[in-house]
């Protein structure tokens, strides 16, 4: 079995044949020469490939285990994303980006 990966920002793009999700982990890396030291933002992605068929029974296994979390530990608030307009311009210049999370 893989190892477990930690995202916290996503991506989907899709083609007509295909969806890839790209979970993406962003973290600080401290790099020290001599006595000099910086620090440079590291991001690791892991792409995940799906039919369209898998694409959309995943949304629906999503929802439906959404749905079951928030009965039992209350509503997910979704913070408000100020570059949603900004998102939104883009997937419409390219309609082959619709989504970003993180």
């Amino acid at each position: 079995m893989g190892e477990s990966f930690y995202s916290d920002a996503v991506t989907v793009v899709f083609g007509k044949g295909r969806f890839v999700m790209d979970f993406k982990k962003t973290a600080p890396r401290i790099d020290r020469l001599k006595d000099e030291q910086s620090q440079t933002l590291v991001t690791e992605h892991n792409p995940v490939i799906l039919r369209p068929q898998a694409a959309k029974m995943m949304l629906k296994i999503l929802e439906n285990n959404v749905s079951k979390y928030e009965e039992k530990f209350g509503e997910i608030e979704i913070p408000e994303i100020t570059e949603k307009k900004d998102i939104n311009e883009r997937s419409e210049a390219n309609t082959e980006t619709h989504n970003y999370i993180g």
